[in-house]
């Protein structure tokens, strides 16, 4: 796939619409497992977007500190515990970061937004096994046995808004956390 057609996917794009729809531009925004820059490609009319990477390589690679305000470099769940982590967020994304996050820390990360006051934008894989990619042991996914079902269970405080289907089954899903 392509950069363009993985930027412009459904999940992106709903993403992008959502965000557009529910948030006026001078929303503060934290894209979180920032990567290439997507959310921030697709939402380049909002002055105030962040990103938050782990994988220090990857920020320089993808030159994130020129795309974003400011770059939060380190683990969401370290960024969201510290003592420093108050409401400077409106809005976070996480855009295909939560399979990445043992259960437990994950949990953490989804209550510390929402405690905050923050909305909180979640896309996941559901069934999707995957190692570790050039090096990077963060692309590793530890929650490969997501399903509408199991995050439900896990993630309660989540609303599923969009559900992606291949062959007939979920293959991702849109959910909201938060109030607006």
């Amino acid at each position: 796939m392509s950069r363009v057609a993985d930027v412009y996917d459904w999940a992106g794009l709903l993403v992008r619409d959502y965000v557009h729809e529910h948030h006026d531009p001078y929303t503060r925004i934290l894209d979180v497992g920032a990567g290439y820059g997507k959310y921030r490609v697709l939402l380049r009319v909002f002055p105030n977007v962040d990103g938050c990477e782990v994988w220090l390589p990857t920020i320089d690679q993808e030159r994130l500190r020129e795309l974003y305000r400011d770059v939060v470099v380190g683990d969401v769940y370290d960024v969201v515990t510290n003592d420093d982590w108050d409401d400077r967020y409106d809005l976070v994304v996480m855009g295909d970061v939560l399979e990445h996050l043992p259960v437990d820390r994950a949990q953490v990360v989804v209550d510390r937004v929402l405690a905050v006051g923050a909305k909180l934008l979640v896309v996941v894989p559901f069934l999707y096994p995957q190692g570790e990619e050039h090096g990077n042991v963060y692309q590793r996914h530890v929650q490969d046995d997501l399903t509408p079902e199991l995050m439900a269970t896990r993630y309660p405080m989540l609303r599923l808004v969009a559900l992606e289907t291949r062959n007939w089954r979920p293959f991702k899903g849109l959910y909201v956390g938060g109030t607006s």
